[in-house]
């Protein structure tokens, strides 16, 4: 059994959240279909309100969601979870950052995060892959996913690998070592809850952003193929 702890670094908008539940709801969802295979057990912070396992080492790996927070930005709970992800590495655990989970761990190994001229980036996604590593299987010459950030990292920490880019997005995916992995995109994003999102959100994308995103929502995804990759980094299956 691997133990695996969600932390939650944001909360979905009050007027979807009845129907979607909390971040944690769609990551569950994601994994739940491989949970034969891989035997996970999941458990769930919410360090955007202060709650932290008591211990780095108490779970095999981290999940790190994402979150309306920019990581240069001012919030009580940023440095605290900054100094968990610290011990967590130390402690030789692997972490998986989703989104501002990619951005944060960027920020914390020493990368750049800003938000970017380039504007937001929602809808459907596709990303050139450069590497093949061994939890990839099966491997792809590119993926698409879901996205929705305006942020971007700029800067890659010292020692990071990019797996995978766009033209819009140069380091949509990173790994450093054996035990951090990032993406910037959202494998966990639910068709359903991506129109239902860029709707809500239609007045801060503008509609020509938001309409192009929702377009593009009728290509497939390969998010399950993600969430065999992540449970094969996650839990060591090689």
């Amino acid at each position: 059994m691997t133990r695996i702890a969600i932390l939650e670094t944001g909360h979905n908008p009050a007027a979807l959240e009845p129907r979607f539940g909390r971040f944690s709801t769609a990551f569950r969802n994601w994994l739940a279909a491989h949970g034969e295979e891989f035997r996970i057990e999941l458990d769930v912070y919410w360090v955007e309100g202060g709650e932290f396992p008591a211990q780095p080492g108490a779970y095999d790996g981290y999940i790190i969601t994402g979150s309306a927070a920019g990581v240069y930005e001012d919030h009580a709970w940023l440095e605290p979870t900054r100094e968990f992800l610290r011990a967590a590495l130390a402690a030789d655990r692997k972490l998986l950052g989703v989104c501002f989970g990619h951005q944060l761990l960027a920020d914390v190994l020493g990368g750049k995060v800003v938000k970017s001229d380039k504007g937001w980036g929602i809808g459907r996604h596709t990303y050139a892959l450069h590497q093949d590593r061994e939890w990839m299987d099966p491997p792809l010459g590119e993926i698409s996913l879901l996205a929705c950030h305006q942020d971007q990292v700029v800067e890659l920490p010292a020692g990071a690998e990019v797996l995978a880019s766009s033209a819009f997005c140069e380091y949509a995916m990173f790994a450093v070592g054996d035990n951090v992995l990032t993406v910037q995109a959202h494998p966990e994003f639910s068709l359903d809850y991506a129109n239902a999102l860029y709707e809500h959100r239609r007045a801060r994308f503008g509609d020509d952003v938001t309409d192009r995103g929702l377009s593009s929502l009728t290509a497939p995804t390969q998010h399950d193929v993600f969430a065999r990759w992540a449970l094969r980094f996650l839990c060591g299956a090689l």
